[in-house]
This record gives C-alpha cells, structure tokens and sequence, in this order.
C-alpha cells in the first residue's frame, strides 16, 4: 500500500491521506467533564444553600419588620385618640376585648363637653371567621382584626390584622390602660408560627 497526498493519477495505487493530530481544544474527556462536575458540585453546593438560607433570612427579617410596623402603627393610632379622650368616659369590655371612650366636643366654659363615642373592637378576621380552619390561606387558623368604631357617624376601619385573639386585649390599670397588640404569622419555608406582641400604658388627658 502507498500513502500519498493529494489526489492520485495511477488508480492502481490506493492513497490514504494522513491523519491530522487530534486538536486538545475540542472538548473534555468524559473522565474530565465528570471530575469537574464533581468539584463544581462540592464547591458551589455548599455557596448555594448558604445563599438561600441568607435570602430566607433576610426576607423573614423583612417581614417582621412589617409586622412590627403594623403593630406600632395600631397603637399610636390607638394612643392619639385616648389621649384626646375624656378620662371618664374610659371603659373596657368584652372581656377585655373592646375599648370604649368619648372624645371631646365643644367647650361650656367650665371643660369639655362630649362628642364622638369611639370604641377599638378586636372581631374575627370576616376573611377567616372562627371555624377552626385557614379560610384565607395565609397559614395562620382563625385570626383577628383591630377595628375602630365611630359609634356617633357609624364609620368603621380596619386598622390592624392578623392577631391572635389569646394574647391581644385591653387592661384598664391605675389611671391608664394596658394595651397589647400581638400579631401571628406563619414562617412559609419553616412552617412555624411566629407572634411579636407590643404593650404600651396609654391614659385619657381630659
């Protein structure tokens, strides 16, 4: 057999031309694509779940946060219009459940008369009424809401959400009231329930 290169005139000779020398930057071997999988894996595995956890972290921070917020919001809301309130008129009831008050109207020379009666009631969620089931799916059974009730126009807002009816209420105490707020909610990647309460003695200035 002859090897010859390029195109052969005696067709009596068969030509094999020569092979080129394998060229290195085609690609990996197997045995080298499989060790470097294997050290992408032990090395960015480990990067990864500490990334994750560092998210779930920081995103839970950030909801308590909101929580918190709503909490204090609800209070100093609550706080502006005791402090207005006539300090008689004070009363807690529903065991422990609604606070009553009335804010002052106009002056008849010797103090304050009464105007609007206003209450702050703690009332089922009415997305997730007391039945013993998450009817809202957020997590959490049968929470409630803070609503404040404007007895004398009948105006009623929500100002508060997702508490839990155990530990959030109203105390009457020496000259004041013990309010607790206490919010629940459910940690999404845990499955926990996580509650932030918030206690403030507020009084009537009138």
């Amino acid at each position: 057999m002859t090897n010859c290169v390029g195109r052969c005139r005696d067709v009596s000779t068969f030509c094999v031309s020569p092979r080129p020398p394998a060229d290195r930057r085609i690609g990996f071997s197997l045995l080298e694509a499989t060790i470097y999988a294997a050290v992408l894996i032990v090395i960015g595995a480990p990067i990864m779940m500490m990334t994750m956890s560092a998210t779930r972290s920081t995103t839970e921070t950030q909801n308590l946060s909101r929580v918190l917020e709503r909490n204090r919001s609800a209070l100093q809301r609550i706080a502006g219009d005791l402090r207005m309130a006539l300090d008689s008129s004070v009363t807690v009831s529903n065991t422990g459940k609604t606070l009553t008050f009335t804010l002052p109207g106009t002056f008849d020379g010797a103090g304050p008369t009464g105007g609007d009666i206003v209450s702050y009631a703690i009332q089922n969620d009415p997305t997730d009424p007391a039945n013993g089931s998450d009817d809202n799916q957020n997590g959490v059974v049968d929470e409630m809401v803070l609503v404040r009730v404007n007895q004398t126009t009948g105006e009623q807002v929500t100002v508060a959400s997702n508490l839990d009816d155990a530990r959030t209420g109203f105390e009457v105490a020496i000259n004041g009231v013990l309010v607790t707020m206490s919010s629940v909610r459910v940690d999404k990647h845990t499955n926990t329930e996580r509650r932030m309460s918030q206690t403030v003695m507020l009084y009537a200035r009138n």
